[in-house]
């Protein structure tokens, strides 16, 4: 292994890298004694006498060009809080973009973002955005595959105010220390970058150079210095809440409708153990307040992934997430034996009640990273038994277990490297109690970058053990992936496979839509940045699959996959698109029965799409697809159209055919 690795680095030296990072820039905070109004109005002399960030250089199309919009953000802070004074000059302040959009949605509105990097880890970063309708959005970035992710189901609680002026707009914001996780130590240096977008033309820039052709840009921010002697707030909330609920259960098979009434109690805790880490519990948690999920109707051999809406779960949860062992929608779901009580009715019953969720007792976990960059996370929740209810021919009433008292934990390890890389390591375990199975998930994960960002190596590997408490009874599964290639730059390609064996079951406290395949892949990428002809940028990209079916070792799939991406000047977007199927496909998973497969044809499929400025009051959206068989001379035509008309800031109307 080191031999490999050693040849690895050798290669990663070779290749002379096509972007060079540039030197960070650095701002200073001036600390403040008296108190900030957050109004919109920047008003107080505090604001008069503080360094400003300034000089935004445009990131999405002129790439490395000077924004055409002049932008200043200044930084105050105190003992409780860090603020954001920031000014956008406008020439045209009547043509701000301004539409009124949910939180964490920003529309066709002009936004400006504040990223924090309190560790300077290049890693896991903060972000707060603000649009100039004043709709609030915030994020929680971490590395995830060759990328980032941004997860906008994390809320803090921080305020802001807009207003629109003769010379463009203001925003003045106030992030408490209680949203942010930062070093113990006197003199505080964090990363910071600043960004705006201006909708009507597309002016995407940043205060510290983001080059696209870097993997990330969490690893791009400037320096923030000049914050000394804070200390973390105590972090210390309890919400308590009562709850009540009327159920109607109908029994359909015997047409019986049967009423049910609660009534429910608990607590939230939140603890901050020290400036880093934080103790979340949940006691009794009743979730009915959250959104509900939308109504799927899934018709395909695959289990639907839902996002997690309980804000208890989504907070901190970025440590559990590498290799998808950790879903936390499993907790509190749906009773193991749920499906099973029609099985185990006697004759002459009926069901009187079947909760179709688990009640979860309690919950708690601890999450936070240390000043060495090695992230920690603790999770553990208890669910009580489950039980449906019925009623015999006699009218007594008897109960069914449905779901034992389970157990939940999860460990986590993630420690941060230097040039954006990574090794995490996740343990998950449910222990049930009786004659129900246990199961238990350990994963590592990695990612090693070289110094510029644009070679790396990203593997994981993972086994899965389901316990059934007989001896010599005991199911492992194995999964393991590793992708090589050049991640950054004009020209993009890796190699690279990804093995999952019949056996590998995370699904507990997992999620995984499919095992039993390995496949193996070739993608190649090319894309442009900078405005050349009629085109702001481009790109292609090309994606080779071959895919078998581990057992029994069977041909699955071979398909080819391309497409080329454009953006125009007057800010339409189009593109085109092929999906290639030169071999007849054996589908192992579609007829549901083991051993068993659905031939599919060889098939050729051909798109494209148009979408132009959102900008406008009226703008479409337009796609189309041509996919023919070689069998039967069978083929498909779809056409979709999709116009949209702004009627104001505040109302939308979206039309579909196809």
């Amino acid at each position: 292994m080191r031999k490999l690795l050693t040849l690895l680095s050798g290669i990663f030296l070779f290749f002379d890298a096509e972007s060079q990072t540039a030197e960070k820039r650095e701002l200073i905070a001036n600390r403040i004694s008296s108190e900030i109004q957050i109004d919109g109005v920047l008003d107080e002399a505090e604001w008069d006498n503080v360094q400003a960030a300034d000089e935004f250089t445009q990131f999405q199309f002129n790439w490395n060009t000077p924004s055409a919009y002049r932008t200043e953000m200044k930084v105050l802070y105190d003992n409780t809080a860090i603020y954001i004074g920031a000014i956008m000059y406008d020439p045209e302040p009547d043509s701000i973009e301004k539409s009124l959009t949910a939180r964490d949605e920003f529309g066709i509105a002009d936004f400006i973002g504040i990223i924090l990097d309190p560790y300077q880890e290049g890693l896991n970063g903060l972000e707060f955005f603000v649009t100039a309708s004043g709709v609030q959005g915030e994020a929680k970035n971490y590395p995830s595959g060759n990328g980032s992710n941004e997860d906008f189901s994390w809320d803090a609680v921080w305020a802001s105010e807009v207003k629109i002026t003769d010379y463009g707009w203001v925003a003045e914001i106030k992030i408490p220390y209680s949203a942010i996780r930062f070093p113990n130590s006197a003199a505080q240096t964090w990363g910071i970058n600043f960004i705006r977008e201006v909708k009507r033309n597309r002016d995407k820039s940043a205060w510290n150079i983001i080059d696209p052709e870097i993997q990330g840009f969490i690893n791009q921010c400037g320096v923030l210095l000049g914050i000394k002697d804070i200390e973390a707030p105590l972090r210390l909330s309890i919400s308590p809440y009562v709850s009540s609920y009327y159920d109607v259960y109908w029994d359909k098979e015997n047409n019986v409708t049967s009423h049910t009434t609660s009534f429910n109690g608990g607590a939230d805790l939140k603890v901050g153990l020290n400036d880093a880490f934080t103790l979340d519990m949940t006691l009794i948690p009743d979730f009915g307040q959250v959104q509900s999920d939308n109504q799927v109707l899934n018709l395909t051999p695959f289990e639907t992934y839902f996002v997690e809406q309980r804000q208890f779960f989504t907070e901190g949860t970025e440590l559990f997430n590498k290799g998808n062992l950790f879903y936390s929608r499993r907790v509190g779901s749906t009773p193991l034996n749920y499906y099973s009580v029609q099985d185990q009715i006697a004759p002459g019953s009926i069901i009187i009640s079947n909760p179709n969720q688990a009640q979860l007792l309690n919950a708690a976990k601890v999450t936070g990273r240390t000043s060495g960059g090695l992230g920690i996370g603790i999770f553990n929740a208890i669910e009580g038994e489950t039980y449906a209810t019925l009623r015999d021919s006699t009218d007594v009433e008897y109960q069914i277990l449905t779901g034992p008292r389970t157990n939940y934990n999860v460990l986590a390890f993630d420690q941060s490297l230097k040039n954006n890389s990574f090794v995490s390591f996740v343990n998950t375990n449910v222990l049930r109690n009786g004659s129900d199975y246990d199961a238990n998930v350990s994963g590592l994960n990695f990612q090693f970058n070289d110094k510029k960002n644009i070679w790396g190596i990203i593997g994981e590997g993972a086994a899965s053990q389901i316990l059934s408490g007989e001896p010599d009874d005991t199911e492992v599964g194995l999964k393991h992936a590793l992708y090589a290639g050049k991640f950054g730059g004009k020209k993009q390609f890796n190699v690279g496979y990804d093995y999952t064996d019949s056996k590998f079951n995370p699904n507990d406290l997992g999620f995984l839509q499919v095992n039993n395949l390995l496949n193996f892949s070739a993608v190649t990428k090319y894309k442009v940045y900078e405005p050349k002809w009629h085109f702001n940028q481009y790109s292609f990209f090309l994606n080779t699959n071959y895919t078998r079916i581990v057992n029994p070792s069977a041909f699955h799939n071979f398909n080819i996959y391309g497409e080329t991406f454009a953006g125009f000047r007057n800010f339409l977007f189009a593109g085109l698109w092929f999906d290639l199927e030169p071999i007849t496909t054996y589908d192992y998973f579609e007829p549901r029965v083991p051993g068993r497969y659905y031939t599919y044809p060889i098939n050729y499929n051909f798109g494209g799409w148009i979408s132009s400025n959102y900008s406008k009051k009226f703008a479409i959206d337009a796609s189309s697809n041509y996919r023919i068989f070689l069998h039967e001379e069978r083929y498909r035509f779809n056409v979709d159209i999709s116009p949209r008309y702004r009627v104001n800031d505040k109302i939308l109307l979206i039309a579909s055919a196809g």
